[in-house]
């Protein structure tokens, strides 16, 4: 018998990155997390950001 699945169980979790390198996928997210931010503060404020 297969255990339940809950609707959140197919989307990746921030807490426990899917894979065996898990430190490294955390890593990653954190540092495209931050890309991310700082690509929409260059759009918001190009002056600011060379």
């Amino acid at each position: 018998m297969e255990p339940l699945r809950r609707p959140g169980d197919a989307l990746p979790s921030i807490t426990q990155p899917i894979g065996e390198e898990g430190e490294m996928n955390y890593a990653a997210g954190v540092l495209a997390l931050l890309l991310l931010i700082y690509l929409v503060l260059t759009l918001i404020h190009p002056e600011r950001f060379g």
